[in-house]
């Protein structure tokens, strides 16, 4: 691993819709922080399509899948990280999070350690599992209102997990 977990680690998310910086946070989350590191150098998220838009329960964007489905990775795995993050109340992330997405079931307990590259922008306060890793918990500049994320990615028709309205 090449991150040192001392250091600040910044990302521009360059969108369709504008940037968005984001702050990774290296000493609770270093695996996570490398991987985007090396998947940003690689040029892995280039030119890649948001998956999902929620709108109802959670409210998030979900990005990073090179193929736009929300089933793509970059074939290999990270390990859980950063799960009892004191800035996550009752399991609430609060609105500009940026967390890993990944593909753990509740009921049976399965698919631990099992991110990706496949992240997600709350927009608004959700409730969601502690199993979901958070890589920051503050906006950068052009973010300092989470709601522009669900603006910006609006699925038609309202409510409920769609694609985003337009490509990101």
């Amino acid at each position: 691993m090449s991150i040192d977990k001392s250091a600040s680690y910044a990302m521009d998310l360059k969108t369709t819709c504008g940037s968005i910086d984001l702050k990774l946070d290296a000493a609770a989350a270093p695996h996570t922080v490398n991987s985007f590191d090396f998947l940003a150098k690689e040029g892995f998220l280039d030119h890649s399509k948001c998956s999902r838009l929620t709108t109802a329960n959670i409210y998030v964007l979900q990005c990073g899948d090179p193929k736009g489905t929300g089933a793509g990775g970059p074939g290999y795995t990270i390990p859980d990280e950063n799960l009892k993050d004191p800035r996550l109340k009752g399991s609430v992330y609060p609105a500009g999070t940026v967390a890993m997405a990944n593909r753990f079931d509740e009921q049976s307990g399965q698919g631990r350690n099992s991110g990706g590259s496949q992240f997600f922008l709350v927009y608004q306060d959700s409730p969601l599992p502690p199993q979901l890793h958070a890589l920051r918990h503050d906006r950068g500049r052009g973010h300092e209102d989470p709601q522009e994320d669900r603006r910006r990615g609006r699925a038609v028709g309202g409510r409920g997990r769609r694609p985003p309205r337009r490509p990101w």
